[in-house]
């Protein structure tokens, strides 16, 4: 056959008139603000990186960043223009999240960098640095672990949260010694699951179990007596659980230039249904009072709002989303959307449900479900449906996330 052509990456289209056309429509952003929006989600990520490992490692690693790299960096220039050192993210706490101008790519290329390159490789190897992206650091931040807790991570790989998880149970517990509580990495997919094994054995933690199912049918797991056997009526629920669920991924336009031109409305329909099943899950093998944090790296309403705000509605008052308005503060934020449009595949926007039209037969409707709508706008605010939290990339120079956070505050049958 005809060999394919190959875009450079400089030469791809950095644009998509139906995105625009969508997000436009949605809101997501005032229309004065949408240009600056756009502009920043064609630009290319900074380099970011978190300081992992024991307390006192990761204070060592920041002090060395601060006194020999910063003003390394301060000194240099590439082709005689001078270069802005790494800063802390002013969010992540203790300064051990990282920001860097300077994309990976230009990072790994540059001669004049290539001593902090070398640093960043060789502490990532070893465990001690994660290169990870500034907004997926996020949601493990508000699920507040602690050293006692049971945490589940049900979309685990390929880990760089799961291992934000088991930091922060070691986190509190004296040199030596072992949290009570245990973190368990799960993924759907088994090439991913293995290597997320491969992740974690840089962690050096006993309390981490990594697992091979599908999110939205995590099997129970049950106690068993001092003889070994299995009480049948005795689940274990999970004080904590993060569910990143798989998405559009349109919010990272910034390292996945090619969703420019894959972008289509329909991305989300598919995902929508799986997505909900994962949260449901998750629901039932949380404890009563206990958190989860429901995450994607889509924009897109029907995989965000619509999912979290049909799940509640399904479980009659048993979840409340959680206000996490005075946590992070110096992250930016915006609150979750109330209203928001479905797009058929002909271009045309929906407000309701009612509104898509059918053909003689009845069909036109069977791939637009109602729960990609909103509910009531009465119904949307009893959910408090803003504490849900949208960050955009122009906001603190990021990828684009979404974030919500519940807590169960009755038990499920």
């Amino acid at each position: 056959g005809e060999r394919q052509s190959y875009k450079r990456f400089e030469d791809l289209r950095r644009d998509n008139d139906n995105f625009r056309k969508y997000y436009m429509a949605q809101k997501i952003v005032s229309d004065e603000e949408f240009p600056e929006l756009m502009e920043s989600m064609r630009s290319v990520l900074p380099t970011n990186f978190r300081i992992t490992g024991s307390r006192q490692q990761a204070i060592d690693i920041r002090e060395q960043i601060i006194n020999e790299f910063v003003p390394y960096i301060k000194e240099t220039s590439i082709e005689g223009a001078e270069i802005e050192p790494p800063h802390p993210l002013e969010w992540y706490p203790n300064n051990f999240g990282w920001q860097f101008m300077i994309p990976r790519v230009a990072l790994k290329k540059s001669k004049e960098l290539s001593k902090f390159h070398s640093f960043l490789v060789t502490e990532t190897e070893v465990g001690n640095i994660s290169r990870q992206e500034a907004v997926s650091m996020v949601p493990p931040l508000f699920l507040d672990v602690q050293p006692s807790h049971y945490v589940l991570d049900m979309c685990a790989a390929p880990g760089s949260k799961t291992a934000q998880l088991i930091e922060a149970l070691h986190s509190d517990v004296e040199v030596g010694k072992t949290p009570e509580g245990l973190v368990i990495a799960n993924d759907a997919d088994y090439k991913r699951a293995c290597m997320l094994v491969h992740q974690m054995n840089r962690l050096n933690s006993p309390n981490i179990i990594v697992t091979n199912h599908s999110g939205e049918r995590f099997p129970n797991i049950y106690r068993q007596d001092a003889q070994g056997k299995r009480l049948s009526r005795d689940i274990v629920q999970f004080d904590r659980i993060l569910c990143d669920v798989p998405c559009s991924g349109d919010g990272t336009t910034r390292k996945n230039v090619r969703v420019w031109e894959k972008w289509r409305p329909d991305d989300a329909y598919g995902l929508n249904p799986i997505q909900s099943k994962i949260l449901q899950r998750a629901a039932y093998l949380l404890k009563t009072g206990g958190r989860m944090v429901y995450s994607t790296c889509s924009l897109n309403p029907i995989e965000n709002e619509a999912v979290v705000a049909h799940v509640l509605d399904h479980f009659e008052g048993a979840l409340r989303l959680v206000d996490v308005s005075d946590q992070l503060p110096a992250l930016k934020r915006r609150p979750g959307l109330a209203t928001w449009k479905v797009m058929t595949r002909d271009g045309t926007l929906h407000d309701e449900y009612e509104s898509i039209p059918v053909d003689e037969a009845g069909n036109g409707r069977r791939k637009y479900m109602e729960k990609f709508f909103p509910l009531s706008s009465e119904r949307m605010q009893e959910l408090n449906i803003d504490r849900c939290m949208r960050i955009y990339s122009h906001m603190q120079n990021t990828g684009g996330f979404f974030v919500a956070v519940l807590e169960k505050v009755a038990p499920i049958s």
